[in-house]
């Protein structure tokens, strides 16, 4: 069964959550080999929420070590984090006019 992570993360500096955008954007697959899909978006000038999913909840577990490690590097701090079994999913295609 999938499973969800959703963490908020404090940069520090309105340019650190910037930042932390780009690269999440351009390299979460790199961060995270095991992950499926990801979603970001700013709570406050410094700070960032992610929804994350995962296969199962052990690759979710093992994705940890790898969160903790890029926040430590970079200087971000963990501010809160959930996680549980995907129970709604809803996908819808995009829709764009010419």
């Amino acid at each position: 069964m999938s499973y969800v992570r959703v963490v908020m993360v404090d940069a520090k500096t309105l340019e650190g959550r910037d930042e932390l955008f780009k690269r999440v954007s351009s390299r979460a697959g790199e961060i995270f080999p095991e992950i499926q899909q990801m979603l970001a978006m700013p709570t406050s000038e410094t700070t960032a929420l992610s929804i994350s999913i995962y296969e199962d909840k052990a690759a979710a577990d093992r994705a940890v070590s790898q969160r903790d490690e890029e926040l430590d590097d970079k200087g971000y701090e963990l501010e809160i984090a959930f996680e549980g079994p995907l129970k709604g999913y809803y996908r819808k295609d995009i829709i764009s006019a010419v």
